[in-house]
């Protein structure tokens, strides 16, 4: 939508499956950067396939300015829960995404991005991770804890990223 709340473009991404989108931010080219989740198999722009490993998996992307995908990647786990709540874009073109899991172990690309100590599948836990442009991991965090871990938004100040959320765990522990 522009200026003067005219549409300028409109895109439906998937086919298949459930797709929902939480979160859209700018990159610093012009472009898009998309995180949420999706169930079953889903096809992204018919580029990117995937199938959920649970219930929900967590989806990450790009796209141009005219809202063609030219990325898309599935952070994967074997709960019912994965999903992105929100994420920011930094100064250097990094992402920084925020999600919450029920799954012991969550996987982007082969690479571990979230495991819990938590052997109770219905706790909830949160994951910060941060890629590069190319959406491959630089670093991850996760909140674990004896209940509910929920980390729902995130935001970079003076280079530092700044989460926020809830937790009835009365010990948590943020580590990678």
């Amino acid at each position: 939508v522009d200026s003067l709340g005219s549409p300028k473009w409109i895109k439906k991404i998937a086919t298949n499956g459930n797709l929902n989108l939480e979160s859209i931010a700018s990159d610093g080219n012009s472009g898009i950067v998309f995180g949420g989740m999706y169930s079953g198999p889903i096809s992204i722009s018919g580029m990117f396939n995937f199938t959920s490993q649970g219930g929900w998996d967590m989806i990450i992307g790009k796209a141009d300015s005219v809202g063609t995908v030219t990325l898309a990647k599935s952070i994967q786990g074997n709960g019912n829960i994965d999903y992105v709540r929100q994420l920011v874009v930094d100064s250097s073109n990094n992402i920084i995404l925020v999600g919450v899991t029920n799954s012991p172990n969550l996987q982007l690309d082969g690479t571990l991005v979230h495991s819990s100590f938590s052997n109770n599948s219905n706790d909830i836990n949160s994951v910060v991770l941060k890629t590069d442009g190319n959406l491959v991991p630089i670093w991850n965090k996760s909140l674990t804890g004896s209940g509910d871990d929920n980390i729902e938004t995130v935001l970079i100040q003076n280079n530092n990223v700044v989460i926020g959320g809830g937790t009835t765990s009365t010990i948590c522990l943020l580590n990678s």
